[in-house]
């Protein structure tokens, strides 16, 4: 009886980690409550998880302010470490180029080693765009209504992402 207990609570604590959010809209409309929304470069991962080996945060090089301020050209952005409803970073590739729509980082509520100073990215919604610079195009769900991967030019999802801040 008493592994019985032991292995319901193991599942019950292991639920009441994990992450419960839905899919709450698109680029543009996660974009209008994000404290930044940049275009970046992925430069490396400068902290890796003792214990499992995996990339917990990314560096990124900021290439264009849509929205918000920030001064510094090199960000750190907080991903997931398996209950924070944030993407891993692993996803994100060493020198490919994205749109993020991103928030504060949180001391309180985040990883260990996450500041106020630095970022985190969602996973309850489209947060991120892949960005083709060499095509000047911009993909992902974009602005969609049935989460389809959209493209759209990069001069034409500039105009819409600033139309919508107004």
């Amino acid at each position: 009886m008493r592994q019985v207990l032991v292995i319901f609570l193991l599942i019950l604590s292991s639920k009441a980690m994990a992450c419960d959010c839905g899919y709450n809209g698109p680029f543009i409309a996660m974009s209008k409550q994000s404290k930044l929304v940049v275009m970046v470069k992925v430069k490396d991962n400068p902290v890796v998880s003792e214990i499992s080996k995996t990339p917990m945060a990314m560096n990124l090089e900021i290439i264009e302010v849509f929205k918000g301020r920030e001064k510094r050209k090199n960000i750190i952005v907080w991903g997931d470490n398996g209950h924070l409803c944030r993407p891993f970073v692993s996803q994100f590739k060493k020198d490919s180029t994205y749109i993020m729509a991103l928030d504060e980082g949180s001391e309180k509520w985040g990883q260990e080693r996450e500041s106020r100073n630095d970022y985190s990215i969602s996973n309850c919604g489209a947060f991120w765009l892949n960005a083709d610079l060499f095509q000047q195009k911009i993909v992902g769900d974009i602005n969609s209504t049935d989460r389809k991967t959209q493209t759209l030019a990069l001069k034409e999802f500039k105009s819409e992402l600033l139309n919508s801040f107004r």
